[in-house]
C-alpha cells in the first residue's frame, strides 16, 4: 500500500452521543458573539466549542438574559452548564445558564451506541485481508513497523533536530519548538496536552510547545494554495 492516512476522532468532553445531548458544568474562558464559539474549561480539559444559532443563553433561574450571547454575565471566569447536542458530526452548544448543574447527581445519558459495522481496525489486518482492494497494516501487507530503508530516513531527519536561535540558526541557548497546525478539534486536545507537558519535569528546558491551532479556522483557511 503506497500511501497511507491516518485520522482521529476527538469526541467531545467524553459524553455526546449521536442520538442525545448532555449537559455539562464548565468556566468560561472566552465567548466570541461574531464567531459563535466558546472557549470553556470542562471536566478537566480547555474546549472550543460552537454555538448553535437558534441556541438559549439563561440566567440561574433559567429565564432569558435579555442580551443573549452578548450577555456581560458572560466573563471569563462564570460557572455556566452548557447543554451540548449534535448536529451531524459536531457538537454545539444548544443552551448556557448562569451557574452550576442544578441537579448534579442526576446521571448523564449514556450512548446507546452502534451495532459493529464488521470492519478490521488497518493496524489489526493482514496482508491476506482487503478493504476496497487494499491489504492490511500500516504500512501495507499486514506490516505496523516502517520499512528499514523508511526507518533509516526518519533517524537521520530527527538526528538533525536541535536548539535554534530567533534567526533559525543553531544556538546552544535556542529552543527546539514543538507545535499543533490545525483546527478546533487540535486545540482541544493540544492546548491539554501544552498543560501537561509543560508541567512534566522530565521535558527538556529547551523544548517550547506552542498550541499554533485555531478554533474555527479550516484548512482552507491556513493552508497554502
Amino acid at each position: 500500500m503506497s500511501c497511507r492516512l491516518m485520522s482521529a476522532v476527538v469526541v467531545l468532553f467524553g459524553l455526546a452521543s449521536q442520538s442525545f445531548g448532555f449537559e455539562v458544568t464548565a468556566t468560561i474562558r472566552k465567548i466570541d458573539p461574531d464567531l459563535r464559539v466558546a472557549n470553556v474549561f470542562a471536566n478537566g480539559q480547555e474546549r472550543t466549542v460552537k454555538i448553535a444559532m437558534d441556541a438559549k443563553f439563561l440566567d440561574e433561574a433559567g429565564e432569558n438574559l435579555k442580551d443573549g450571547l452578548s450577555a456581560p454575565e458572560f466573563k471569563a471566569g462564570t460557572t455556566v452548564t452548557l447543554t451540548v447536542e449534535r448536529n451531524g458530526n459536531t457538537p454545539e452548544i444548544v443552551s448556557i445558564r448562569l451557574g452550576g448543574r442544578t441537579n448534579p447527581s442526576r446521571p448523564t445519558r449514556a450512548s446507546v451506541g452502534k451495532p459493529t459495522v464488521g470492519f478490521k481496525p488497518l493496524a489489526e489486518m493482514t496482508a491476506q485481508d482487503r478493504y476496497k482492494g487494499e491489504d492490511g497494516g500500516l504500512y501495507g501487507q499486514g506490516n505496523n513497523n516502517p520499512p528499514a530503508e523508511l526507518a533509516a530516513a526518519a533517524k537521520r531527519v530527527t538526528a538533525t533536530i536541535q536548539p535554534l536561535d530567533a534567526n533559525g540558526k543553531p544556538a546552544a541557548n535556542g529552543k527546539i519548538g514543538l507545535v499543533s497546525i490545525s483546527m478546533s478539534n487540535a486545540t482541544q486536545e493540544f492546548s491539554r496536552f501544552k498543560q501537561l507537558a509543560d508541567a512534566d519535569p522530565e521535558k527538556s528546558s529547551r523544548v517550547a510547545v506552542v498550541d499554533c491551532a485555531q478554533g474555527g479556522q479550516t484548512m482552507a483557511r491556513w493552508a497554502d494554495a
